[in-house]
């Protein structure tokens, strides 16, 4: 499809044409942009998370509460120093301290919020390897609604 967008752009539509040469359909415009669409709106949900959450994690805590983030096969040495640094499953450690989730202050219950990280994560690591698969409309709806739920958590601009 992408080495037809310039044609689409170019005459409005392409003819989509069938094996047997019997025209079978047209691509126009608005189907590049649903298509792209259905595509890109993945990584923007989760780069809203991500960026939300590493702002809620640099305003609440500080380097020394990161050292909790090295799981037992990691080298202590790749403990990040900042928010920027963590890796989504370095978060979900994080807030996963009971101690260091009280400092939030958050009303939901952190089990509860930490499964729902964990769903994005996985998501988010299918998203990232390029499997073959599109996303599930039950993931993408998983990702908007813990997007929606950090915003109501911490409301402020990522």
């Amino acid at each position: 499809m992408i080495a037809q967008i310039p044609k689409v752009v170019e005459a409005g539509y392409v003819s989509v044409i069938a094996r047997d040469g019997i025209i079978c359909g047209i691509v126009t415009p608005a189907d590049l942009i649903e298509h792209f669409s259905a595509l890109t709106r993945p990584f923007f949900m989760l780069s809203e998370i991500e960026r939300r959450l590493r702002r809620v994690i640099d305003r609440t805590f500080d380097e020394g509460d990161l050292n909790c983030v090295a799981s037992p096969e990691e080298d202590r040495r790749t403990i990040p120093s900042s928010a920027d640094e963590l890796t989504m499953g370095q978060a979900q450690r994080l807030l996963d301290n009971q101690e260091l989730w009280d400092k939030l202050n958050w009303k939901p219950e952190r089990p509860v919020f930490i499964d729902a990280l964990n769903e994005v994560r996985e998501i988010r690591n299918e998203v990232m390897h390029f499997r073959p698969n599109p996303l599930s409309d039950n993931s993408t709806i998983r990702l908007d609604r813990f997007a929606r739920w950090l915003r109501s958590l911490h409301p402020d601009r990522y």
